[in-house]
């Protein structure tokens, strides 16, 4: 009896975590050494607001920062995707961060997360003060705004849901708020999780229930 008590609790359990495969988050997934996409995301930029998409084509690494960028936009690698490899802050942005730079030509810099699943996900983070530049920050889902401030220096929270479709798309976006460019480095921290299904829910609350009855049981 005890065998089949574990072996039901550990296939409700399986089921549980299987339903929680979607799981991204912006910081630990960036690399430059991988591709971009680089999984999941790609890193890139847009000339306007909700514009088309353009993927960095280039990485530079130095002995603070690892970036992607595309040639030619600039003289200093803006617009930008990058994370902090130092152990301290550097321009508003802590050591071990990924942030976001907009452009000189206005260009807004974009770490796009594409969905490998149907599913419905929560979107939680914040934009980080950064440095002491305006900057505009923005989410767009599937080419929809969904959040967006157009003129901060300070920490803006976010907290979202969507329904994502294979393909489907989250645009995390820092422009230059409508003043120059320069001091707009933005750190982003962003995480993307599947919402358990009610079936999901269920097999957790049965495989509570079974492990309570076995220990009253004893």
């Amino acid at each position: 009896m005890r065998f089949h008590l574990i072996a039901a609790v550990a296939a409700l359990t399986l089921m549980a975590t299987q339903s929680f495969a979607l799981s991204a988050n912006f910081s630990d997934d960036f690399s430059i050494t991988n591709s971009n996409p680089n999984g999941a995301w790609t890193y890139g930029y847009t000339t306007s607001l909700g514009g088309s998409f353009t993927a960095y084509t280039d990485t530079a690494a130095t002995s603070t920062h690892q970036v992607w960028y595309m040639p030619g936009l600039s003289g200093d690698n803006t617009p930008s995707v990058f994370k902090n490899i130092s152990g301290s802050g550097i321009n508003g942005v802590p050591g071990g961060s990924t942030a976001l730079h907009s452009g000189p030509g206005g260009q807004l810099s974009v770490a796009r997360y594409t969905s490998s699943e149907n599913t419905d996900v929560t979107i939680d983070g914040f934009f980080g003060a950064g440095d002491i530049g305006n900057v505009g920050v923005y989410i767009f889902v599937n080419g929809v705004q969904e959040f967006g401030v157009e003129s901060t220096t300070s920490e803006e929270l976010f907290s979202l849901s969507a329904s994502l479709l294979v393909g489907s798309t989250i645009d995390f976006v820092v422009g230059n708020g409508f003043s120059g460019y320069s001091f707009d480095s933005t750190p982003l921290t962003a995480t993307i999780e599947t919402v358990p299904e009610p079936a999901t829910m269920v097999a957790l609350g049965l495989a509570g229930a079974a492990l309570v009855r076995r220990r009253r049981a004893r």
